[in-house]
């Protein structure tokens, strides 16, 4: 509060090459003691420079002449001009931090140097936090999704970084969206243009951000590039696109429309991917119970799935989402790629390294097949502690279901878990582990 009074008398003129936003000119502003001053010729940056150095003058302050640089936006024709303070020249850079933020002249986004910094803050959090499990054990499904909220996703939101995002969480549970809820960093950064949107509308006329937002509108209609087009285009290119105009982006109430759309397109995107990736059948026709038993009608598309914090051995819950995700050694899986000596193999020939007999798929390998009697004796085993942990799920009515179910026999199977962890048992299965 003090620097702001101490600050309150600086005035640099106006000048004919301000900056206009909203018929306000806007030739400088102040963070603290880091001032920023910008104009669209090079006698109006040279005038208010003088005019600043003679206000710290007046005001025992001193500009640091070596920390101070001036950077050149767009095209310019002619002679790269020299800008002085007190005789000494600044020097000139096509990249500087101001405020935290990195801008760089020499691309077309001038943000892009930001994301390639952030990108690699990301990258070194992820790297530390995940070495460290030789010092302290394997990372918690929750405590892992909390750590990534806390330390990696602040730096994604600063741009399209969903390579990082998707390290974490692989890194971490081999699953990404549909079972962390965790919004993907497309959406994630959707919700966040538009809520900060929101936020300035409602703004008063007179703050600078909301002069800067019908500046904007003014580009966008005019037909220039600008956030509030790409905004737009955005919405429009989603997978599941968001119909949207400049006229929307104008209106709150629409705008939380637009917000509930844009999460309900990311749903349909990520259940569109579960049912046709053919690594996801596991997650194809989900059954889920309630702590009665009873099961749900209504599932979430994404959301904390209750085996991740069930399962409490992260061993045990690592190699359980590497079994439903299909990343694991099953002929099914390694078979499914061709390799530097060997073709690709098709699927009815992926048969079981036992039995022969059929496709060593996951289901095959635990419940069906009879080729190992260690594998048999293991089955057994869990069957029946299993059954009798929950007795009462056995309904005769499941009697009739057959083998050729096995997508929604898996996506069942998610119920199970682990002996150890078992607290819900899914009915539809009964019929199928007592063929």
């Amino acid at each position: 509060m003090l620097w702001n009074i101490y600050f309150a008398d600086l005035n640099i003129p106006d000048h004919k090459d301000d900056i206009v936003l909203k018929g306000r000119r806007i030739s400088h502003v102040e963070q603290a003691d880091d001032v920023a001053i910008w104009s669209t010729s090079p006698e109006g940056l040279q005038l208010k420079l003088d005019c600043f150095f003679r206000w710290c003058q007046c005001n025992s302050m001193t500009i640091s002449v070596k920390k101070t640089k001036w950077m050149l936006f767009g095209r310019f024709s002619g002679t790269v001009p020299v800008f002085t303070v007190d005789g000494v020249p600044i020097g000139l850079t096509d990249c500087y931090k101001y405020v935290g933020v990195l801008f760089k002249s020499t691309e077309c986004y001038v943000l892009g140097g930001l994301y390639k910094v952030k990108a690699g803050k990301a990258r070194n959090v992820t790297q530390a936090t995940f070495g460290l499990e030789p010092l302290i054990g394997c990372i918690p499904a929750k405590d892992g999704i909390d750590l990534y909220m806390a330390r990696v996703d602040p730096h994604l939101t600063f741009g399209y970084l969903e390579g990082i995002q998707h390290l974490f969480l692989r890194r971490l549970l081999v699953i990404l969206f549909s079972e962390t809820g965790l919004l993907p960093i497309r959406y994630c950064r959707i919700t966040l243009a538009l809520g900060f949107l929101h936020y300035v509308l409602g703004l008063p006329q007179a703050h600078l951000a909301n002069a800067a937002l019908e500046n904007a509108f003014l580009l966008s209609n005019c037909g220039y590039a600008n956030w509030i087009n790409d905004l737009v285009n955005v919405l429009y290119h989603l997978p599941f696109p968001v119909a949207c105009s400049t006229t929307d982006l104008r209106d709150p109430e629409r705008i939380i429309k637009l917000t509930e759309d844009v999460l309900k397109s990311c749903e349909a995107s990520v259940h569109s991917s579960l049912q046709t990736h053919v690594r996801t059948h596991f997650l194809r026709n989900r059954v889920e119970f309630n702590d009665q038993d009873h099961q749900q009608r209504s599932i979430p598309i994404l959301t904390l799935r209750p085996y991740l914090t069930a399962i409490t051995v992260p061993k045990h819950l690592h190699a359980f989402t590497c079994l439903i995700m299909s990343c694991h050694a099953l002929s099914i899986e390694r078979l499914r790629y061709a390799e530097r000596y060997r073709p690709l193999i098709p699927r009815n020939w992926r048969l079981c390294c036992f039995c022969q007999t059929g496709i060593e798929d996951e289901c095959h390998a635990l419940l069906t097949c009879e080729g190992s009697s260690t594998l048999n004796y293991l089955c057994h085993r869990f069957l029946e502690d299993m059954f009798t942990r929950k007795p009462g799920f056995l309904r005769q009515n499941c009697m009739n279901l057959y083998v050729s179910e096995i997508n929604y026999m898996g996506a069942s199977f998610l119920d199970l878990a682990v002996p150890w962890a078992l607290t819900k048992i899914a009915p539809n299965l009964r019929g199928f582990l007592c063929v």
